[in-house]
């Protein structure tokens, strides 16, 4: 398999993150960029004019904090950069990543097969097994290109294709949602997205988290205004619509993905 475009997105001040990250790559010699991370820690990107701060109030009632948004814009100029030089797809790390020995092989199924995809995210949480899921696509043995049928988190490791670029970054012309969720959320981004499962990639829990900031999980909210009194009635149609729009999604598929999954065994 030919080298694949590579980028881990890194904070330029970790170096141990750096150092530990560029040793596992090394390790099963795989060729990489890093990418000096937008730092929302000594900026305030709730500013910029592509963070919708209203709609996100109003449908989660907290602002999203700015280092998640520096992810967000990071993720964003990746984007941008895989378009700009057409790699017809490209992997994005992040720095905490930990990639499992069969990472390349399963990925190499992955090139060898004739399915069509736009993104897959490698996720390696153990909640993953509680969403709502169904196979697409058999790779080898026990790994599965599966269909989520939920917007799980986590954006340490995923392959997008130019396509798939393109409409990701479109999609990020007015965010509100961190990345992770974006992601996976195809009902809004219009993406085709897998998950490989069980999963080839996870990440490393030793590290403590770049952006998390110490009031981020409080249940103080952001309102202001308004939005208070408006705020319970767009939350709970904001539940009802991305509900219905999961299960439309998921079921929208059920017989294209029974045929594929059959014909790949």
């Amino acid at each position: 398999m030919k080298p694949i475009k590579t980028y881990v997105i890194s904070l330029l001040d970790e170096k141990k993150r750096r150092e530990v990250v560029t040793a596992r790559l090394k390790a099963i010699n795989h060729e990489f960029v890093f990418f000096d991370a937008i730092d929302g820690r000594s900026r305030n990107l709730k500013n910029d004019l592509s963070y919708s701060g209203v709609k996100r109030r109003l449908f989660f009632g907290k602002d999203l904090t700015s280092p998640e948004l520096g992810v967000m814009f990071s993720n964003k100029e990746i984007l941008k950069d895989i378009i700009k030089n057409n790699y017809r797809e490209a992997l994005v790390f992040e720095d905490d990543v930990i990639i499992k020995d069969n990472f390349h092989f399963i990925l190499s199924k992955l090139y060898a097969s004739d399915i069509s995809w736009e993104l897959i995210r490698f996720l390696g949480k153990p909640k993953m097994a509680k969403y709502r899921q169904r196979k697409i696509f058999n790779l080898d043995g026990p790994f599965n290109l599966v269909r989520i049928g939920s917007s799980p988190g986590g954006s340490y490791a995923y392959i997008i294709s130019q396509e798939g670029a393109k409409k990701l970054l479109k999609s990020m012309d007015k965010v509100y949602l961190p990345p992770d969720i974006l992601m996976g959320s195809p009902w809004i981004t219009n993406i085709e997205v897998m998950v490989v499962m069980p999963t080839i990639a996870s990440w490393d829990n030793d590290f403590p988290s770049a952006i998390d900031s110490p009031n981020r999980y409080t249940k103080k909210k952001d309102l202001k205004g308004v939005e208070v009194f408006i705020y319970p009635i767009s939350r709970l149609i904001f539940k009802i619509k991305i509900a219905l729009q999961k299960r439309i999604y998921f079921y929208r598929y059920y017989f294209r993905d029974k045929k594929t999954f059959a014909r790949s065994l």
